[in-house]
């Protein structure tokens, strides 16, 4: 099966393609292979780091079908447009957080 639809040129909705990218965006909530390390002076933390390869990854990868499928939105029949751009921002959110707060543990 493809993404086309049989009327027309419209990729339907949702694609297989943005149904992976909900799967990436949440798997980080469900899997994880994580680690951490602090280090103490005077029995004070003063350095912490935390990295998660399931987040880092499925969220970076999350961002790069999110951003694709941008490209889908001119192929999009115009009822489900808004659905695919309120798709298209919840992958690359998702995937953000799950990079930068879970996967590499910016904040």
């Amino acid at each position: 099966m493809t993404d086309q639809q049989d009327s027309g040129n419209f990729i339907k909705f949702p694609s297989q393609l943005e149904i992976a990218g909900i799967v990436l965006a949440a798997l980080p909530f469900v899997c994880s292979f994580s680690s951490s390390s602090t280090r103490t002076v005077n029995g004070r933390v003063v350095e912490e780091s935390n990295f998660d390869v399931v987040a880092a990854v499925a969220g970076a990868v999350a961002i790069g079908i999110g951003v694709f499928i941008v490209t889908y939105l001119a192929r999009t029949h115009a009822d489900d447009r808004l659905k695919r751009m309120g798709v298209i921002a919840g992958v690359i959110l998702v995937g953000a957080f799950q990079l930068l707060v879970r996967g590499l543990g910016v904040v």
